[in-house]
């Protein structure tokens, strides 16, 4: 409970002069409070005195980095910029926090250093069995986009196919890889070999399947009847995302 939260955090800070490291904790009491009631949500516009207040009670950088969130959804870049830079301090090589001031950073035109924090994070970031946080994947995303937003496709490539060796995030990184060579930047012979690769290692993965059919009938090939085929099998209607990929590929229809 909160109470014996307070309880024991006063018992800390009469330690925490003999043990500096007790230190981080004294923001446990207000930052929980501040924050557990929203966690499920993505605005922290509304708790951002009390996430300065905890950010500035104790060296604890997940407050540090909330405030940060805060004061970037806010408009202040500048204040937020200096928040995660502090987290930083004591996190060094957190890959959250690393995106974080890279995206600060590129909003406020500093893209060289964007990209200096965009490279450490794709350095220190795990997806898969390697993983030991809740959002490797999307931490990973939001690293390919800034290379991408930043004209580093390749660095964004060289991400993927690093995280792609992992068996358990191989899937998925293969996918966003294959869709640099679709979407992003269009090469064709890496396309079809890419999307070939995808629709063979991952026959029910929907997307993979998509991808392929769709490049064939970009490219007029004859075989894109017999992988929409496929598809077809295995899509689900009630979906969003695959409705809407049924949709897209009835576009060819007329042309078949």
């Amino acid at each position: 409970s909160f109470d014996e939260t307070d309880v024991a955090i006063e018992q800390i800070r009469k330690r925490a002069s003999h043990n500096p490291r007790l230190g981080t904790l004294l923001a446990k009491g207000i930052g929980r409070r501040a924050y557990l009631p929203v966690k499920g949500g993505s605005d922290l516009t509304g708790i951002a005195t009390e996430l300065d207040r905890a950010a500035r009670a104790a060296p604890d950088p997940f407050y540090m980095e909330r405030a940060a969130v805060a004061a970037e959804q806010a408009g202040n870049h500048a204040l937020a910029l200096g928040y995660v830079s502090q987290a930083l301090r004591f996190a060094r090589d957190n890959p959250e926090f690393l995106i974080q001031r890279a995206e600060i950073r590129f909003e406020m035109l500093d893209e060289e250093g964007a990209l200096r924090d965009g490279h450490r994070a794709a350095e220190t970031v795990k997806v898969g069995a390697d993983c030991d946080c809740d959002n490797g994947e999307a931490v990973a995303l939001r690293i390919g986009k800034l290379f991408i937003d930043s004209g580093k496709v390749d660095d964004a490539r060289a991400m993927y196919a690093k995280q792609m060796q992992s068996p358990k995030s191989r899937e998925w990184a293969s996918l966003r890889w294959c869709e640099t060579y679709v979407n992003t930047a269009f090469d064709g012979p890496h396309a079809l070999a890419c999307t070939k690769q995808l629709a063979d290692e991952f026959p029910n993965n929907t997307e993979a399947l998509y991808m392929r059919s769709w490049l064939l009938y970009h490219l007029h090939d004859n075989g894109a009847d017999a992988v929409a085929a496929r598809f077809a099998k295995i899509a689900d209607g009630s979906n969003p995302r695959e409705k809407f990929m049924i949709a897209e590929l009835a576009k060819f229809a007329p042309s078949r």
